[in-house]
């Protein structure tokens, strides 16, 4: 018998996807699916996006399928995207120091990138939450761990990685950056795994010193039930997700509000000013402050509306059946709920696109809060830390601020806080500017 032709097998190969995806489509017939641009087979809408700025593509080419308040879909796209998400399940003091740390010898003022002590001091207050072990920001395995976290947070925001959101169980197979992450994970996982197990040697059931503990005691009362979440998976997953989620996102965010200060010497004029009447220079700031520095407040929640720093958001996927206004999500949609549709809305922000502290203060100059503040997403699944992230962010900018003055190293008008690509987080180039201690 005559073997078929490549030809004749490309064509056969052809029509078999054509009739596949035409099989597919049917089965969604009867549902009013939201409007866009038709997905081709395999390749779904590869070609009307930008892989390397996934957020601008979605937003631009996609905004406009449902018109509306404050939250909408990325049409026919989002059916086609899988993930390379983190984890499912359980999870529902920054160093002191001189002055001359900062910024060399003070009376020299030399210029310096703060994003090493910027990701060190969360990353820390997460050690002490998670094993009540607090690392120098010179000791070897601390600095092993600060590499993974943020090589993973680069990579998972590479072209490379889009591809492999698309294609995962084609890319898992081929050589890539992507597959360094799962080394870093399995390296993160080995630092957490460690400290579980000395937690698990030296018990402490009455006096529990950390979140360890207290999940490895839930874990001894429920050994017994095979359907108990508390076990030693869950808990490597939960701490994994706490670095993962709780450091890069919180020092980025610091990094972007110090950029956006330096574009904005007022601002940080009138903060230095609240500061100084609130709370003084004798003493830290602390959360009670909080109440009392309605500006200050402002701009913090500004700088977060405005940067935006996870501009796809997290995807998520539609476990049944779901109407959306007039429109129906097939089970299985993967959606991307994008957060600038109601962080940059103009009905509730005067001038969305501009950084206005003002978004957030009433007539009288109290603090206003908004339902359009969700930086942290919204719903079932939003950030689980945002209470520790927002006083985390809160308190090292004012203690920052208490004690110091930004300086830029260029002409104000060069400052910009645009990314350099957008993938998971906004990635921003390293910079750097000068801390002037403040006279008492």
């Amino acid at each position: 018998m005559a073997l078929f032709s490549l030809p004749t097998l490309l064509v056969v190969y052809v029509a078999f996807l054509l009739f596949i995806f035409a099989w597919r489509r049917g089965n969604t017939r009867g549902l009013l699916l939201p409007p866009g641009p038709p997905p081709l087979p395999i390749i779904g809408n590869i070609l009307q996006v930008k892989l390397w700025d996934l957020p601008t593509s979605l937003s631009r080419d996609f905004h406009s399928a449902m018109a509306g308040g404050g939250s909408k879909c990325t049409s026919s796209l989002s059916r086609r995207c899988g993930t390379l998400g983190w984890g499912r399940g359980a999870w529902r003091s920054a160093s002191r120091r001189k002055p001359s740390t900062w910024c060399g010898p003070s009376h020299r003022q030399r210029p310096v990138d703060p994003a090493f002590i910027l990701v060190c001091a969360p990353c820390n207050i997460i050690c002490s939450i998670l094993f009540n072990e607090h690392f120098d920001y010179h000791d070897e395995e601390f600095l092993k761990l600060i590499r993974l976290l943020n090589e993973n947070l680069s990579i998972l925001s590479s072209f490379w990685v889009q591809l492999y959101s698309l294609w995962p169980s084609f890319i898992h197979y081929l050589p890539g950056r992507h597959q360094k992450v799962f080394k870093n994970i399995q390296n993160i996982m080995d630092f957490i795994l460690e400290r579980v197990a000395q937690h698990q040697r030296t018990p402490k059931p009455v006096q529990p010193r950390d979140y360890t503990d207290c999940f490895i005691e839930r874990m001894e009362e429920e050994k017994h039930d095979s359907y108990s979440e508390f076990n030693s998976e869950n808990l490597a997953a939960v701490s994994l997700n706490l670095f993962s989620a709780g450091t890069e996102t919180v020092s980025r965010t610091l990094w972007l509000a110090l950029l956006t200060l330096l574009k904005h010497p007022e601002v940080e004029s009138r903060v230095h000013e609240e500061i100084d009447r609130v709370v003084g220079r004798d003493r830290v700031p602390c959360m009670k402050d909080r109440a009392q520095m309605p500006y200050t407040d402002a701009v913090v929640h500004e700088v977060q509306r405005c940067i935006n720093l996870v501009p796809s958001n997290l995807p998520h996927v539609v476990i049944q059946e779901t109407k959306f206004r007039q429109f129906f999500l097939p089970k299985g949609t993967t959606v991307f709920p994008l957060l600038s549709s109601v962080l940059y809305d103009s009905k509730e922000f005067a001038n969305p696109q501009r950084f206005d502290p003002n978004h957030f203060l009433d007539k009288n100059g109290n603090f206003r809060k908004s339902d359009f503040f969700i930086p942290f997403s919204i719903g079932k699944w939003a950030c689980l830390g945002e209470g520790l992230a927002r006083m985390e962010i809160f308190l090292f900018l004012t203690t920052t601020l208490q004690n110091f003055t930004l300086k830029p190293v260029v002409d104000q008008r060069e400052l910009s806080t645009d990314p350099v690509y957008n993938g998971l987080l906004r990635i921003i180039p390293a910079s750097k500017l000068c801390f002037l201690p403040r006279p008492k």
